[in-house]
């Protein structure tokens, strides 16, 4: 290029490709020594349209200088959450009820990273063994799961908390007062803010706030389907569906979530530290991402029809799948 410049007196447009953005300068009546000193000038890797005027003095004029904005970099929870193939992801909540370890917590989840959980929205109690473990991930495969606080944060306290846990995002209440400005420390704090909404008020008080991962629950949208509509298209929404539901209902509300154009799926307890927790996540991350027949099912550590658990095969089969959990609440 430098050596075509050379043999041209004068230049009309150049292109100059930096950090992402496209620089167009219109370069009027540039003497060709002039050019090739500005092409073989390095330049900051987010150096501004104006930055470069600047360091090319000897250029008269300047008649036009457009900047296209460099794309926003995506969050590890917003790959996780949406694929490029358009794939629905399941993620899975974990809240502490029984009496585990710290090295059985870390146990679970290694597996659960392995079963293909999206992501894992845990508590505060035991966030920093999850966070700490799936970053010890690091460079395996499959990688790590990026980490949530699953209560949301009322302070900056709790910002920095998560930031120290290792966890790499946090729930912003959107009728909080003090949303935004949480949302705005979280971003400071590279924690990625996710969006608790529940109407349309609050969709769009996130909106200004730069929001664009939602949580929804599942009830919510199922009462006010409109609500769907008022997210923006290129955003990333979070359907949250409870766990172990009489008659697997919590699948056919995936399915009616997907319909509705939600690729990513929280399941809300999925997990409590009982014997069923590793057994059911794979269940229903199979069974939410599957396109093939529900008559399928897992009898892994369930009640089925003839009252045993902890059978951990796949059967075809038209009576629901039961959970010992599910069944006592």
């Amino acid at each position: 290029l430098t050596s075509t410049v050379a043999t041209l007196p004068k230049i009309k447009m150049l292109v100059h490709r930096s950090g992402g953005a496209v620089y167009v300068l219109a370069a009027i009546s540039l003497h060709a020594s002039v050019v090739a000193a500005f092409l073989t000038t390095p330049f900051p890797a987010k150096s501004s349209v104006f930055d470069l005027e600047a360091r090319c003095s000897p250029v008269q004029t300047w008649s036009m200088a457009l900047a296209a904005p460099t794309k926003t970099k995506k969050s590890a929870l917003q790959k996780a959450l949406q694929k490029p193939s358009g794939a629905l992801t399941v993620s899975l909540e974990y809240t502490h009820r029984a009496d585990k370890s710290q090295l059985e917590r870390e146990i679970l989840s290694c597996q659960l990273r392995k079963e293909k959980v999206a992501s894992l929205w845990v508590d505060r109690h035991t966030l920093s063994d999850f966070a700490k473990e799936q970053a010890a991930a690091k460079g395996d495969f499959p990688g790590p799961c990026p980490v949530v606080l699953q209560e949301p944060v009322k302070s900056k306290e709790d910002l920095e908390f998560v930031k120290q846990s290792g966890a790499g995002a946090v729930v912003i209440d959107a009728k909080g007062e003090n949303a935004a400005e949480l949302a705005q420390e979280a971003k400071q704090l590279s924690l990625t803010p996710v969006w608790e909404v529940q109407n349309k008020h609050e969709v769009d008080k996130a909106c200004e706030a730069g929001g664009n991962v939602f949580l929804v629950s599942a009830e919510t949208i199922k009462e006010d389907e409109s609500l769907v509509r008022e997210l923006p298209k290129k955003s990333v929404w979070v359907a949250k569906i409870a766990s172990m539901q009489p008659k697997n209902m919590e699948i056919d509300h995936s399915r009616t979530m997907k319909e509705l154009g939600c690729k990513a799926m929280l399941v809300s307890e999925a997990c409590v530290g009982d014997e069923e927790d590793l057994a059911y996540a794979r269940w229903v991350v199979a069974e939410m991402s599957s396109k093939a027949s529900s008559e399928f099912k897992i009898t892994g550590m369930t009640g089925h029809v003839n009252g045993h658990y902890g059978t951990g095969t796949f059967e075809k089969s038209n009576s629901d799948t039961m959970w010992k959990r599910g069944s006592s609440e």
